[in-house]
Order: C-alpha cells, then sequence, then structure tokens
C-alpha cells in the first residue's frame, strides 16, 4: 500500500490487499497501527475476514510516514507607511496572520525571532524579516523580508531667520547731557553805534 501520506488531521494506514485468493474469492483485511499526526509507524494487518484463509508467517508489517504539511500565511504583514521621526521607538510593521504555525518577525540587526512587532527609533530603512514556525504536523516557512522607513524630518534650525534683521535698529536719539536740545546757534552781540 501507500507509504507516505501528508498530514491532514486524520488518520492513516497503509492498505493490504490479500493474493492467492481462489475462486474470486472476497478477503477483507484488518489493518492495525493507523495514526494521524506526522512521524513514522508501522501498520500491520492482523487478521482477514474469510475464514477459509489464514495469514502468512511474513510480510505483514509495512513502514508509512506522515509528513508535515506547510503552514499558510493568511495576511502578510506589512511595513507601516510615513512614518516620521520622533524620537520614539516606533512600529515598522503591521502584524500578520498565519494558519496552523506561528508567524514571528526579526530585525536584519537581530539574531532571534519573535512574536512582537519590530521597532525602531531612528531614521532610516530597515529589513523586516518574517516567517512562520510550524510545530508537530507542520513545517517551518521559509523567511520573507520586507523593508520600513521611518522619516527624517527637515532640520528645524534652518527655518528660524535671525530676528536682527527684521526688527527696527535701536535709533531712539539720546540727548548728550549738557545740551539743550533747542537748535543752539550762538547769539550774535548787536552793537549799537
Amino acid at each position: 500500500g501507500e507509504s507516505s501520506f501528508t498530514y491532514n488531521g486524520t488518520e492513516h494506514v497503509t492498505a493490504a490487499t490479500a493474493e492467492g485468493l481462489v475462486n474470486s474469492d472476497k478477503c477483507g483485511l484488518t489493518v492495525a497501527g493507523a495514526a494521524a499526526n506526522a512521524g513514522k509507524y508501522t501498520a500491520k494487518v492482523t487478521d482477514l475476514s474469510n475464514k477459509n484463509y489464514k495469514l502468512p508467517a511474513t510480510g505483514l508489517e509495512q513502514a508509512f510516514e506522515i509528513t508535515k504539511a506547510n503552514p499558510t500565511i493568511v495576511k502578510a504583514p506589512v511595513a507601516v507607511e510615513n512614518l516620521v521621526y520622533n524620537g520614539k521607538a516606533q512600529t515598522l510593521v503591521t502584524a500578520g496572520e498565519a494558519k496552523n504555525g506561528t508567524l514571528v518577525y526579526k530585525l536584519a540587526s537581530e539574531e532571534k525571532y519573535s512574536e512582537a512587532l519590530p521597532t525602531a527609533t531612528n531614521g532610516g530603512d530597515y529589513t523586516v524579516y518574517f516567517m512562520v514556525l510550524g510545530n508537530a504536523n507542520y513545517n517551518d516557512l521559509e523567511a520573507q523580508t520586507l523593508t520600513a522607513s521611518i522619516k527624517v524630518p527637515a532640520s528645524s534650525s534652518s527655518v528660524i531667520a535671525s530676528s536682527s534683521s527684521s526688527a527696527p535698529a535701536s535709533s531712539s536719539s539720546t540727548v548728550e547731557p549738557g545740551s539743550s536740545s533747542s537748535d543752539s546757534t550762538t547769539p550774535v552781540a548787536t552793537t549799537t553805534l
């Protein structure tokens, strides 16, 4: 019978057929060792339905395997748009969704994946890796990447103009002490002859 199945949540076992029957007799075989989870198993013929026959001494066992299935990404994470540096850590991607596995993330600079969404503070482009971790019945999915960016705002110092040029020059005419403010023309002495 078939010796490899892919996990699907139901039990599998190899099928067995009886050979050497006469007069088109029918003979069903009972096969033990069915399993549902991924792994390596042995199926064994334990009984037959037609009492005119007996089980052979050998050839009653067959190894079979249930291989892991692949999980699926239901919704891929996407980069958060329009991030601008604000001095605080900001989340770089929206959460994705996986079926039959756990979606995990990491930045290129990090060693380990985590379920936590990656964050960054400084302006720049960040490569975010994401993958699905499987389990006993599901494979891990290969890592994928996306790029998220934090923009740096234009430097605010160039916006403030120097205030001395726009303010009027201080030209309050100070009167110096010892002089009168009226036009002091020296009196001319008039001589009478």
